[in-house]
């Protein structure tokens, strides 16, 4: 749908952070305790974990997840998740497979999940939350290969565990860019070939595929969300719409 003329932006007064490239930029809105933002304060530092007020009041700062400074551009994703009623935030690093959960709000770094070469390891490009305190993470799979998995990631009270595989490969998904989860279906999507699926999750059972389409002409699918009577809904990064 088209975006109605009448939305438009407002600039909340007082309200700026200290980040100076935003096209590195990453945040996440916390659902009762303002927003938190992933970046550099100046073009020579090291990424920081900003976390404001949503009056724009600086509540606190932690370091950024604990990857080579030069893989900041794969810190792509942030996450506001609930575990035992627990508040934290998750972050990924595609470059050296780690996914990070620090607590909220002191930003203690709690678990940390890290890919070993040799062995099973997930690529996490993208995550949403999943079923009983869960975490799923889109498996791109690295450089050389086609992710087609989900992964489900539990937490033992000291670390993320991998745990379920959810494979995706029969979507015919060779690019996949997001993940969703809901009621017991995991969504992915493929941003280069327009394509939109969804697998049981239980079963793994592929239940539909579809080749996304915005008035007759591809869509080019970047993130997907659901309302509570079901409807998909998926961003169109080509067409600007939804």
């Amino acid at each position: 749908m088209q975006v109605p003329a009448a939305v438009v932006a407002t600039r909340v007064s007082g309200f700026t952070t200290q980040f100076v490239d935003w096209n590195k930029t990453r945040f996440c809105a916390l659902r009762d305790g303002g927003v938190v933002f992933c970046g550099k304060t100046s073009e020579d530092s090291t990424p920081v974990i900003h976390h404001y007020s949503h009056q724009g009041e600086l509540i606190n700062t932690w370091p950024a997840l604990p990857c080579s400074v030069e893989h900041e551009d794969y810190n792509n994703f942030l996450l506001e998740i609930f575990i035992d009623s627990k508040q934290y935030l998750a972050t990924q690093c595609f470059q050296c497979m780690k996914i990070s959960l620090y607590s909220l709000p002191s930003g203690d770094v709690r678990s940390v999940y890290k890919g070993k070469p040799g062995e099973e390891a997930v690529y996490p490009w993208a995550m949403c939350p999943g079923p009983d305190n869960s975490v799923l993470a889109l498996d791109r799979g690295g450089w050389w290969s086609d992710g087609k998995s989900v992964a489900q990631f539990t937490w033992n009270g000291m670390e993320l565990v991998l745990g379920k595989i959810v494979s995706t490969e029969i979507l015919w998904i060779w690019y996949p860019y997001s993940v969703h989860y809901s009621e017991g279906r995991v969504f992915t999507c493929d941003w280069e070939y327009h394509v939109i699926g969804a697998v049981d999750y239980t079963s793994g059972e592929t239940l539909w595929v579809v080749q996304g389409k915005v008035h007759g002409k591809p869509c080019e699918p970047h993130g997907m969300c659901n309302d509570t009577q079901g409807r998909l809904y998926v961003a169109d990064g080509r067409t600007q719409q939804a």
